[in-house]
């Protein structure tokens, strides 16, 4: 599923970008994004293509490949 991520900081958006749940796990789904897409943000947000949103955690992130990976839990997330 192709989910769109926002990245806020000091409560106003700091940029906005495309992401793929890569895996399911439960109710728990890794998201797969690029790094600038994450880069300087405090906290950040998973909107499915349902409008559903979701806080989501950043697990790791790679300057040099532009890769990122998130995780939201607790939430229903489509079918892949």
């Amino acid at each position: 599923a192709i989910v769109g991520v926002v990245n806020f900081a000091r409560n106003t958006t700091q940029g906005e970008g495309s992401g793929i749940v890569y895996k399911k796990e439960g109710k728990d789904a890794y998201i797969v994004t690029n790094q600038h897409v994450v880069d300087k943000g405090d906290y950040f947000e998973v909107v499915f293509s349902n409008g559903n949103r979701a806080q989501a955690k950043l697990i790791g992130s790679d300057i040099y490949t532009d890769l990122a990976v998130l995780k939201v839990s607790d939430v229903e997330v489509e079918a892949v």
